[in-house]
């Protein structure tokens, strides 16, 4: 049952009582001193086990689509993994780090960097668009496979 909280308005005491609504709602009617205090909800658990555990079965089903899948977070957490396949990933996300880091430039500290920046990054689209490979392969300007410059 319910517990409740009730004040006297006449004397401002104030006490607990556990009734049903029915009986709450009678109490409250034939007391007209009385009023109830609303107060925080308390929610009592303990009917069921907040700690599930899942038989061999799905974890085997988890597995199966991990590896039909293995860049998803399933792969990550159920996935079987051997050394090999460890050290790739983290070579992998290490690069994919340090290509991030080149990717964001530099804040310019002065007017003249940010000119320089500005000329160097149309240099470099300048280049790439004259040596970019071609649909045979073969460089544009020079015919051969571009160096590149960076």
């Amino acid at each position: 049952m319910p517990t409740y909280s009730f004040e006297n308005k006449k004397t401002g005491e104030e006490w607990t009582d556990i009734m049903t609504i029915a009986e709450k709602e009678k109490y409250l009617k034939k007391h007209k001193d009385v009023r109830q205090i609303i107060t925080a909800v308390n929610i009592v658990s303990g009917t069921g086990s907040t700690n599930i555990k899942n038989d061999a079965g799905w974890k085997e089903n988890l597995q199966r689509i991990s590896e039909a899948h293995p860049t998803s977070n399933l792969a990550d957490r159920y996935g079987k993994k051997s050394a090999k396949d460890i050290k790739t990933r983290q070579v992998i996300e290490k690069h994919i780090k340090r290509q991030k880091a080149q990717l964001t430039p530099s804040k310019p500290k002065t007017e003249r960097h940010q000119m320089y920046q500005q000329r160097m990054s149309a240099e470099k689209i300048n280049y790439f668009n004259r040596n970019r490979k071609t649909t045979t392969g073969r460089g544009a300007a020079d015919g051969g496979t571009p160096k590149n410059k960076w």
